[in-house]
């Protein structure tokens, strides 16, 4: 189901289009440490056939849930086949491995990859090539949230015992 994969890669990149971002849009270099944030990710490259290979750094502090994706983009007041990319693909590395954590390299309209990353340094890159007759342009965004420790399950687990309990409790009461 390709079609599935790239209508929620579409509506990953438009919810952080579409959302007050924490960071961003940014072009590629250093979005620094990120806690609990959206960067929203963008860059235009001019020139048909151009190797599209950015690098965008960043730290997590702990154990983090992340949800990247990307996908083309038309900017605004553009031609449809002004500016267009054949996305390649798009990984994450830590800064001390060469082997990739996270990826997506299957090709067609949206990319999409969701996992859990520890804290360290590490470093997206998006590769593809320019297609349009001015060049091509590419928008994504990268979520990050914390993982919840143990502790914090266990203390749901009791507070919804205490409710059961309660509930329970007032029927009987009736």
């Amino acid at each position: 189901m390709p079609w599935t994969k790239s209508l929620l890669a579409a509506a990953v990149v438009g919810a952080s289009l579409s959302a007050q971002a924490a960071i961003g849009p940014v072009g590629p270099g250093d979005l620094g440490l990120i806690t609990t944030d959206t960067a929203t990710l963008v860059n235009a490259i001019a020139g048909t056939n151009t190797d599209i290979n950015d690098s965008y750094t960043f730290s997590l502090s702990g154990l983090s849930n992340i949800v990247a994706a990307f996908a083309d983009f038309t900017p605004p007041n553009t031609n449809a086949g002004d500016f267009s990319t054949n996305l390649a693909g798009f990984a994450i590395f830590s800064t001390s491995s060469a082997t990739p954590l996270l990826f997506d390299n299957t090709p067609g309209d949206g990319l999409l990859v969701a996992g859990q990353l520890g804290a360290g340094s590490y470093v997206l890159t998006v590769l593809g090539t320019t297609t349009g007759t001015l060049g091509g342009a590419y928008a994504g965004g990268l979520a990050v949230a914390a993982v919840p420790e143990p502790a914090t399950y266990l203390m749901m687990a009791l507070g919804m015992a205490a409710l059961g309990g309660w509930s329970m409790r007032q029927r009987r009461g009736r």
